[in-house]
């Protein structure tokens, strides 16, 4: 049963992933496998090492007024970017961490709404 719900929630993320990318063009896949292996890293991140940051990092949130976790989330789109040579996001510095954080908010909410739509019961 657990693996089920890993499962599906991987193929929503992955789902999302795509979705995310035809809304934006400041971001783009080179191939298929290239959005499979982001939406692996980015749950991987989000599953595992992202609750330990946010611990680690919650004096900074608190002083940016919440604001820390949208920049962290950011900077992990970014990483990934370099990481992943298929994952391509345009632009210069600034146009880039503009597409990354874009990429990061979209991503969230389509995300939530594909989780809601659906309905997996924990």
């Amino acid at each position: 049963m657990f693996l089920q719900k890993v499962v599906l929630r991987l193929a929503i993320f992955t789902a999302a992933v795509f979705i995310t990318d035809w809304f934006l063009v400041g971001v783009g896949f080179d191939t298929i496998p290239d959005a499979l292996i982001v939406a692996l890293l980015l749950g991987f991140f989000n599953t595992f090492i992202k609750p330990i940051l946010k611990i680690l990092t919650f004096p900074l949130t608190l002083m940016t007024l919440g604001f820390f976790p949208f920049i962290m989330n950011t900077v992990i789109i970014l990483l990934i970017a370099q990481a992943i040579p298929g994952f391509r996001i345009f632009g210069d510095a600034v146009f880039i961490f503009f597409w990354a954080a874009a990429f990061g908010i979209i991503l969230t909410v389509v995300n939530a709404l594909l989780e809601v739509f659906v309905k997996i019961v924990d």
